[in-house]
């Protein structure tokens, strides 16, 4: 009788991983899409207001999410040490990390608050009228009152999440979505005896749903039992600074490589902004569809993250190498899907966007280009989250940055905006620039995550950052 082939002897355990996988990362799905429908919330309705309150959100968003998801991705630690802690047993040490990881918070809140209230002098240097600069400027002002609620929030959203807990965030994200459209209501148009704000009262509203949150994970962490760990005098018995700098030192490169990753998408706004209304509309259009595809693989991402982490903790290295190459492939199955579906639907999705003929024509050639990358974004952002679990953000920083901002950038400036290479190809040689960008980081992030996770020494990465 043959032997049973290793693929096939593999498969339950792959169901099992792909299983566990999808527990933990449909909730985070739900969260992440949540997040996604605020921004759709804002545009939306400061639109009604008028053409320079939808600008001024518009700008001042593109503002705001480099810093907001610097801030997201510094805390990020928080995960990767809690599931390991988790994993091994030592949920007594957990409260350390917390305790420190409030502080790193708010201390890195702090310098993000003033940043966003002190915007002035960049929009004037961005030559846009007065008005518009005056409502930026006071939409920036809103979204600074929630920075510090914000910085918590993530603490403890990380906190559970880090435990496998990730409902009590996607329900957060729904009540929250569902909070900010009358506060948008009340606050953009003037309603209950509330001055009329227009666009700035997106900001306002923003930070109001920050806070909001903040007391809905607070009642999450109680009705889980974890509240009592987190009291003032044991956290304040509990701050290490050594676990502080640790964290910084894990966090820190995790921040700067979605900081880089939100700002070459905004260097290529602000490049195809001068190309006219038809290439900015083009672009909207594949970069917010693609946008929200890209939250699935994230969502795998994170999932590999927690799962993977808590095998680290365990020592299980050989299941935790196994774990991160499922949840790998299943983001790259799901990116053939929608890559499939992308190029072969293109049209049709261009028309939920827009009828103009020449914005259609522009956006469903981007398309293909989206299209194109969704393998290639799969792989690298699965590969990060896997890192992740290991410990492992500086060198991926330094692929991400080499990757974007060294490779993708450069090449699609040069085949978009000069004929150094023939003709300008506008619009589609930034994109061809940004595929090719993708495609060196999600190779360099894969070879790096094999290294990572075969390295003999890998056990040094389960050290936790409390001493």
């Amino acid at each position: 009788m043959q032997p049973p082939h290793p693929a096939a002897s593999r498969w339950p355990q792959i169901k099992q991983e792909m299983r566990t996988l999808f527990q933990l990362g449909w909730p985070i799905l739900i969260t992440q899409l949540s997040g996604v429908g605020l921004g759709v919330v804002d545009t939306v309705m400061s639109g009604h207001a008028g053409a320079e309150h939808l600008a001024a959100v518009g700008i001042g968003s593109g503002l705001w999410i480099p810093v907001f998801l610097f801030l997201i991705g510094m805390l990020y630690a928080v995960i990767p040490n809690v599931a390991q802690l988790w994993g091994a047993g030592r949920e007594q040490e957990i409260p350390s990390v917390i305790s420190s990881g409030i502080v790193l918070a708010l201390i890195t809140c702090l310098p993000l608050f003033f940043l966003l209230r002190n915007t002035e002098p960049l929009l004037e240097a961005m030559s846009l009228s007065e008005q518009l600069v005056t409502l930026t400027d006071q939409y920036l002002h809103g979204l600074s009152w929630g920075m510090p609620a914000a910085g918590l929030f993530f603490v403890l959203r990380y906190y559970i999440e880090g435990m496998g807990k990730t409902r009590p965030a996607m329900i957060i994200g729904l009540a929250g979505l569902l909070i900010n459209i009358p506060l948008n209501y009340v606050l953009i148009y003037g309603k209950l005896g509330f001055p009329a704000l227009g666009g700035p009262g997106c900001g306002y509203a923003s930070a109001v749903v920050q806070w909001l949150s903040l007391a809905f994970i607070l009642f999450a962490v109680a009705a889980n039992g974890l509240l009592a760990q987190l009291k003032p005098r044991n956290c304040l018995s509990a701050v290490n600074l050594t676990t502080i700098w640790n964290l910084f030192k894990l966090g820190f490169p995790m921040g700067v490589s979605r900081f880089s990753e939100a700002s070459i998408f905004a260097f290529l706004a602000l490049f195809i902004g001068h190309l006219g209304h038809v290439a900015v509309a083009g672009h909207s259009i594949a970069l917010n569809f693609s946008g929200l595809l890209f939250m699935v693989p994230l969502s795998i991402s994170m999932a590999i993250s927690v799962h993977s982490g808590h095998l680290i903790g365990k020592g299980d290295l050989p299941q935790a190498r196994f774990a991160s190459y499922c949840g790998l492939g299943l983001a790259v199955c799901i990116a053939c899907i929608h890559g499939s579906l992308t190029f072969l639907f293109r049209d049709q999705i261009v028309l939920l966007y827009s009828s103009e003929q020449a914005v259609m024509v522009l956006a469903a050639q981007l398309l293909v280009f989206a299209a194109i990358f969704q393998i290639a974004d799969a792989i690298q952002v699965s590969s990060i989250g896997a890192l992740h679990a290991y410990k492992d953000t500086k060198i991926p920083m330094y692929i991400t940055l080499f990757s974007y901002l060294g490779v993708g950038f450069p090449i699609g400036y040069i085949l978009g905006l000069t004929d150094y290479l023939g003709p300008k190809r506008g619009p589609a040689g930034l994109w061809i620039g940004l595929v090719i960008g993708l495609s060196v980081a999600a190779l360099m992030l894969l070879l790096r995550l094999n290294k990572t996770s075969r390295a003999p020494n890998n056990s040094l990465n389960m050290k936790t950052t409390v001493r």
